[in-house]
């Protein structure tokens, strides 16, 4: 096969070639040291022309197609109507019964001429889109970790990520955990020198071990809603840290007619709830009467969305696979409040 070649100028994925370096965080050392390499690269497209066979649709000729007709037979009332004439009693109509008269079709073929095709194979030469690859320069990167750990860390904290430097950002993944800590991560690159072919950069990782049982225990055991004494009563695991939380709270009164009036909607304050803990649980009271919407929804259809949020920072956490699954969801109540 015969091919004839066009550059076509643009380019697609940028594409980064590199091994990670892996690292074991116990909690205990402070800082890590390494250096990532990589060959970065990006797909441009070229058109070659190709000679293959293409096919068409030709006229050849015409067929008869027919169809019957089937008749029928069409009836209408020839006459009738009144006759009206004078009698000893005076004048007097009398209706005339009319006279049907039946036609009959017959029933008859109809014919029509219609083009008939084949295909027809013929020589031509079509495009393609060939990708290939064209480096652009590697890139050397000196990295420094910082790890800092809260005060309370379990014994035993052992965790495995893989630093894969991905362009001009690193990406860091969880290999092995021990689920006794959150990872997060966050990072700051500075380019060094970039002589075309070479770019080197200094980056550093900022590492934050949180004790994971402190910042996800209310997540563990479902979370329920309900209303007792005026105020909504919240059922979720143990909060341990009220800075971990935070309760955003969305309330509407149901009208009859119209569109639901907000009547709260945002983040609650330390103060404007109140934590009772009982045994792996704890029990948060959100009192109407200290939000001071008491008067607007008392004897009033309610609707309540609380969403009890983690205030971990969900864009940095490494070990994703620790974190409970549907944390964060907003839980809904529909009432009435006598």
């Amino acid at each position: 096969m015969k091919n004839l070649y066009a550059l076509l100028v643009g380019s697609a994925l940028i594409v980064t070639t590199a091994k990670a370096k892996q690292l074991t965080i116990d909690g205990q050392q402070s800082q890590y040291r390494t250096q990532l390499t990589a060959s970065v690269s990006h797909t441009e497209y070229r058109t070659e022309y190709r000679e293959t066979t293409c096919s068409r649709e030709v006229q050849d000729g015409y067929r008869e197609v027919c169809r019957w007709v089937p008749g029928g037979t069409t009836c209408h009332t020839v006459g009738g109507g009144q006759n009206c004439g004078l009698t000893p009693s005076g004048r007097q109509c009398f209706d005339v019964p009319g006279r049907e008269v039946c036609d009959s079709t017959p029933g008859y073929q109809d014919c029509e001429s219609v083009p008939e095709y084949r295909t027809e194979y013929y020589s031509c030469t079509q495009s393609v889109q060939v990708p290939y690859t064209v480096k652009d320069y590697d890139l050397e990167n000196d990295v420094v970790v910082n790890v800092v750990r809260d005060q309370r860390i379990p014994k035993g904290v052992s965790e495995v990520i893989d630093l894969t430097q991905n362009g001009n950002a690193i990406s860091i993944t969880s290999v092995k955990s021990t689920a006794k800590v959150i990872v997060l991560a966050s990072q700051k690159a500075e380019e060094i020198s970039n002589s075309g072919l070479l770019k080197r950069l200094r980056t550093t990782v900022s590492v934050r071990l949180v004790d994971r049982n402190l910042a996800l225990s209310a997540f563990l055991s479902p979370i329920t809603l309900a209303i007792q004494n005026k105020a909504l009563i919240v059922t979720s695991g143990l909060i341990q840290d009220l800075k971990a939380v935070t309760f955003e709270l969305d309330l509407r009164r149901n009208k009859f007619l119209g569109k639901d009036e907000v009547v709260i909607q945002r983040a609650l304050s330390d103060g404007e709830i109140a934590l009772t803990q009982n045994a792996n649980q704890t029990i948060t009271t959100i009192d109407f009467q200290k939000l001071g919407i008491l008067d607007r929804i008392d004897g009033k259809k309610i609707k309540i969305d609380l969403r009890l949020k983690s205030n971990l920072n969900m864009d940095q956490v490494v070990n994703r696979q620790d974190i409970p699954a549907g944390i964060g969801e907003t839980k809904e109540l529909d009432t009435r409040l006598d």
